[in-house]
């Protein structure tokens, strides 16, 4: 792996030509849990506002496509 790819897997960003694994090394899955401050936020503040979900389509072994997808709305 080059210099330069695995940067930008260490800054966690996927580019197209990226092939699965580094894909997953750079934006693998994952889970948090928010402990908010009362002080600073709202008792109904959505932890996940402002993170963005994608979806990333490979062809051949290699990233073609990322696609930011959009929030539901909430019910």
């Amino acid at each position: 792996m080059n210099q330069t790819k695995q940067e930008v897997i260490t800054k966690g960003e996927i580019t197209l030509g990226m092939n699965p694994s580094q894909a997953h090394l750079a934006g693998g899955a994952y889970a948090f849990r928010v402990i908010a401050n009362p002080k600073h936020w709202k008792e109904d503040a959505d932890p996940n506002e402002g993170l963005q979900t994608f979806q990333v389509e490979f062809q051949q072994g290699k990233v073609v496509k990322i696609q930011h997808l959009s929030k539901e709305p909430k019910c």
